[in-house]
């Protein structure tokens, strides 16, 4: 009966020091998870970027025999190539397509 009881008290002292640990290796466990998610939500809209530019960029300067020009009205004018305002606006549709967690949002001091 002494054994018992004296084995209880160890565990009792024993847990709460082990506590400190557990909760190390559950925020270690947390971290990781969350950098891999974030890096693949990096790599997602990067690659969203890369196939954007490929599509509606290089097509349009390739498939056009003069020369390129650069315009807000780009769709309308065949091989000319989106401002860069304007290219912002669509890659931030483009990433809002595919990540439902990342926000773009574009900001200019005019109207």
């Amino acid at each position: 009966m002494k054994r018992s009881r004296v084995a209880l008290l160890m565990l009792l002292v024993l847990l709460p020091l082990a506590l400190p640990f557990a909760v190390w290796l559950d925020l270690r466990d947390v971290t990781a998870s969350l950098l891999r998610r974030q890096a693949s939500d990096l790599n997602s809209a990067i690659s969203s970027i890369r196939k954007y530019y490929a599509d509606h960029i290089v097509d349009r300067v390739l498939a056009s025999p003069g020369g390129t020009r650069v315009l807000p009205n780009y769709e309308e004018v065949p091989g000319a190539i989106p401002i860069p305002a304007t290219l912002s606006l669509e890659l931030g549709r483009v990433i809002g397509e595919q990540q439902a967690d990342i926000s773009y949002r574009f900001v200019s001091d005019f109207p």
